[in-house]
């Protein structure tokens, strides 16, 4: 299945009431890289997009006792590409570095 047909799946889902905004963001963080970080985020409705953006911007890390490290880091890795993708389309003057990821 390609990258599209997989946000597409994960969107309608979320439309449909089948899946929360958090299911969503963790299907983005399991599937999405620098290739494919277009293919997602240009499907997501308006309010996804507000709701990854406010959790990209949160200025604390969240504390995942029982994660392991490769999965903190897929979860920078994917936060990092989200900010990232967010500042591109809608750059904030004076904004540099308040978006970016911690650690």
């Amino acid at each position: 299945m390609s990258a599209g047909e997989h946000a597409r799946r994960v969107v309608e889902a979320y439309a449909k009431g089948l899946i929360c905004s958090g299911e969503v963001f963790n299907q983005y963080v399991d599937h999405i890289s620098s290739e494919t970080i277009d293919d997602y985020m240009t499907l997501l409705p308006p309010k996804l997009v507000q709701t990854f953006e406010t959790s990209v911007r949160a200025q604390f890390e969240v504390d995942y006792p029982l994660a392991k490290a490769e999965d903190i880091e897929r979860l920078r890795r994917a936060r990092g590409l989200i900010a990232d993708w967010l500042e591109s389309r809608n750059p904030e003057p004076g904004a540099a570095g308040n978006s970016r990821r911690a650690g």
